[in-house]
């Protein structure tokens, strides 16, 4: 017993084992490749991950605009917010100047805000006429946006997006 704890401390202080991945280089072009529908030979298909997002953000989007109230309200926000502030920082790495694309999530944006407010305000769940317009506009440039970006480019967005919230709550 003494030879196992002795053991399982030094496993622990030094850290887990390195192992050799010989498959790495596979998972490195898979991060990198874009969202697409045939992936190359030996590969594995990365749009159904894509999909799979577009169809959470779909369905807060759906439920916004039915004015329908979910269980859990902030649930439906903080997906499409996030969803509209991944895009905006996907958007500023594609483009950082004069992007076409900023006033559009810029729009969608506001028009979740007022969202909100209603929603603090009345307990009401809904848009706008100007706000529905908007934010699907706005989530149907977050779809492109996804679909066109690799797997690496929307996670490395998704950090510097957490990184923001992260300083923005310290500030």
């Amino acid at each position: 017993m003494r030879k196992t704890s002795a053991y399982a401390r030094k496993r622990a202080h030094l850290g887990p084992m390195v192992t050799f991945n010989g498959a790495e280089w596979m998972n490195a072009v898979t991060r990198v490749r874009s969202y697409s529908e045939a992936p190359p030979e030996g590969f594995a298909a990365t749009s159904e991950a894509a999909i799979r997002s577009e169809v959470v953000v779909r369905k807060a989007l759906q439920s916004l605009l039915d004015c329908t109230l979910p269980d859990d309200p902030e649930h439906e926000h903080d997906v499409l917010s996030h969803a509209l502030g991944v895009s905006v920082i996907r958007a500023l790495q594609i483009q950082p100047l004069d992007n076409p694309m900023l006033p559009i999530l810029k729009s969608g944006t506001d028009a979740l805000k007022r969202a909100i407010n209603r929603y603090s305000n009345a307990r009401t769940w809904g848009l706008d006429g100007e706000g529905r317009i908007a934010l699907m506009e706005a989530i149907d440039l977050y779809a492109q946006i996804l679909h066109l970006s690799s797997p690496a480019q929307m996670t490395k967005a998704t950090e510097e997006r957490m990184t923001v919230l992260k300083n923005m709550r310290t500030a």
